[in-house]
C-alpha cells in the first residue's frame, strides 16, 4: 500500500471513530457538579398531618444538586442544626427540621453546601407566625384511578404559590416521587407499582424571584389506594 492510500485509510478510520470516542466518557454519573445549575432554599413554613395539629417547619434545600454535593443548615450560634441528604426523586439534597425536633426560634439561618471543595453560604432572617402561607382550607382526600392519585383543588393565602405532590412510602420517609409544580387546581401524580401503601403530601412553596421563600405542606395518613 502507498503512502497516498494508506493516509487515505487513516482519514477514514478517524472520521468513523471520532463520534464515537467524544461521546464517551465524561458526565458525573448523574452528579451534579456545576454550582451555577443549583438553587439553594432556605425558608420557614408549616406542616399539618391529618389528624393532628399543625406544626412549624424550616426547610432547606439545594435544587438540582447530584449525590456528590454535601450540604448542612445552622441555627443563630453557628451551632449545626441539620444536614442536607440527597432526595433522588426530587433531584435535591435536602433538610426539613419539626418544631419538635428543634425550637425553631425567629433568627438569623444559614445554609451551606459544598460542590467540588468550594463552600456556598446562603443567610436568611427567619421566623414563624400568622404570615406564614397556610391552606384555606385542609385537602381533600386523595383519590386514585388506574394508579394516577389526585387531590385538589388546592389553594393558600398567597397567589405567588406552586403547587405539587409528594409521594412518601407508608412505612418509611422514602420519597417515591414528586409531581411537576402548578399554579393551582387539581394535583395528579403516578403511584409506583405494587401493593404498598403511601402517604401523600401536598406541597405549597411560595415563590418570589424564582426562589422559595415560604412553604406549607399537608400530609395524609397512610393508604394503599387501591
Amino acid at each position: 500500500m502507498n503512502h497516498l492510500s494508506r493516509a487515505c485509510m487513516l482519514l477514514i478510520v478517524a472520521i468513523v471513530f471520532l463520534p464515537l470516542l467524544v461521546g464517551c466518557g465524561g458526565g458525573g454519573g448523574g452528579n451534579n457538579t456545576d454550582p451555577a445549575s443549583m438553587v439553594p432554599a432556605l425558608c420557614a413554613g408549616t406542616i399539618t398531618k391529618e389528624g393532628s395539629g399543625e406544626q412549624n417547619i424550616l426547610f432547606a434545600a439545594v435544587k438540582g444538586a447530584g449525590s456528590g454535593v454535601s450540604g448542612w443548615v445552622e441555627d443563630q450560634n453557628g451551632k449545626k442544626i441539620a444536614n442536607l441528604s440527597y432526595v433522588s426523586a426530587a433531584n435535591a439534597q435536602e433538610a426539613t427540621l419539626t418544631s419538635a425536633d428543634y425550637p425553631l426560634a425567629p433568627g438569623r439561618y444559614t445554609l451551606h453546601y459544598t460542590v467540588n471543595t468550594e463552600t456556598f453560604s446562603v443567610t436568611k432572617d427567619l421566623s414563624w407566625g400568622a404570615a406564614l402561607p397556610r391552606f384555606q382550607t385542609a385537602p381533600s382526600a386523595p383519590t386514585s384511578s388506574n394508579r394516577i392519585i389526585s387531590v385538589g383543588p388546592v389553594s393558600v393565602n398567597s397567589g405567588t404559590a406552586s403547587y405539587y405532590l409528594r409521594v412518601y412510602s407508608g412505612i418509611s420517609d422514602f420519597l417515591y416521587s414528586e409531581s411537576s409544580a402548578v399554579p393551582g387546581g387539581v394535583l395528579t401524580e403516578y403511584l409506583p407499582a405494587g401493593g404498598d401503601q403511601y402517604r401523600i403530601m401536598v406541597v405549597a412553596d411560595v415563590i418570589e424571584n424564582g426562589l422559595v421563600v415560604a412553604t406549607a405542606r399537608y400530609l395524609f395518613n397512610a393508604d394503599s389506594y387501591n
